[in-house]
């Protein structure tokens, strides 16, 4: 009886440590920034997205890359808010990073957005953060980052990038 005792308190304790852990307000990094019901994630092809949003203005830049071989190429959709860089491999282009500067964009329900403070940020994600200048970036996983700009101390431009 005390042996069933003892594992029904240890089960009940761990579900209260992962029920008070899930209602933290910890928002999960971002992997990925959704724009118009459209997911971008680091690494995808760019003819995709360039499908994507085939009815979106853009304005198109490349130079040569000093990181990989061929051309780095940038896709900047001023009029809905956002930026994307990408990398060649080969024939084909890859999304290396997605910048959000419109104040009409959020993620996370919500939680992420134009405007927020740097207190905010470090609300939902925490003190691991590396800071350099007004940019502090969060590790996302493996090589990714996700970052945020900032104008006195508040959010001007947020995205996420593959670290180089």
């Amino acid at each position: 009886m005390k042996k069933t005792l003892s594992i029904a308190l240890i089960i009940v304790s761990l579900v209260s440590v992962f029920c008070l852990t899930s209602c933290s307000g910890k928002v999960k990094k971002l992997q990925t920034i959704k724009i118009d019901n459209v997911e971008l994630a680091c690494g995808v092809e760019m003819s995709k997205v360039l499908d994507a949003f085939k009815d979106y203005e853009h304005e198109y830049s490349q130079s040569i890359s000093c990181a990989y071989n061929g051309l780095d190429k940038i896709y900047d959709y001023k009029d809905a808010g956002f930026c994307i860089y990408t990398y060649p491999v080969e024939d084909k282009d890859f999304v290396l990073e997605v910048i959000v500067t419109s104040e009409k964009i959020k993620q996370a329900d919500g939680k992420i957005y134009i405007g927020m403070t740097k207190d905010d940020v470090i609300a939902l994600y925490g003190n691991e953060f590396t800071q350099d200048g007004d940019c502090i970036t969060y590790t996302v996983k493996d090589e990714q980052t996700m970052y945020f700009m900032l104008f006195e101390d508040k959010v001007v431009e947020y995205g996420i990038s593959i670290a180089q």
